[in-house]
């Protein structure tokens, strides 16, 4: 019975060793962003698919910060502070600040722009990334969209948000 277990462990371990092709490649990062902009700039010359304008800001907030899901759904406008975003529930519940590039700065404040735009909340506590039913974003919400534009570029199944 130990052997099995033990065999158990070894295989979750190798499942979770870490390779290069768990993650995206430069080229496939420079394809989504290309993507995610192509079907933003579309959708707002169109005046519709407020999706694709609304995908563009997270994915790119995701990449642009390497925040972990969770903390980036937990995200308020009040958190966001010029070239500082304030995570209030880390991991193991810790607060912490990132600091920001500036083309992560310039982009959190196009967002803002077109949050508004949108008639989100604009309360220090309203949720920074709303859905589309004004309640924050879920962790699961995140890894929908993301599954979604993975999809639509022909990137493999196995990747995933973290990737």
């Amino acid at each position: 019975m130990a052997a099995i277990n033990t065999q158990q462990k070894v295989s979750k371990a190798q499942r979770w060793t870490i390779t290069s092709d768990k993650f995206l490649t430069q080229e496939q990062v420079l394809q989504l962003i290309s993507h995610l902009t192509n079907e933003r700039d579309l959708a707002i010359a169109r005046g519709i698919n407020r999706q694709a304008i609304r995908d563009y800001y997270p994915i790119r907030g995701l990449l642009e910060t390497g925040l972990r899901v969770f903390e980036f759904c937990d995200l308020q406008t009040a958190d966001l502070q010029g070239q500082r975003l304030t995570v209030r529930r880390g991991k193991g519940g810790k607060a912490r600040t990132v600091l920001l590039t500036r083309t992560t700065q310039n982009l959190f404040k196009e967002w803002l722009v077109v949050r508004n735009k949108f008639s989100f909340s604009e309360l220090p506590q309203a949720s920074l990334f709303p859905s589309r039913y004004q309640q924050p974003y879920t962790t699961r919400g995140i890894q929908c969209r993301v599954k979604k534009v993975f999809r639509h570029l022909g990137l493999p199944a196995h990747f995933s948000v973290h990737s």
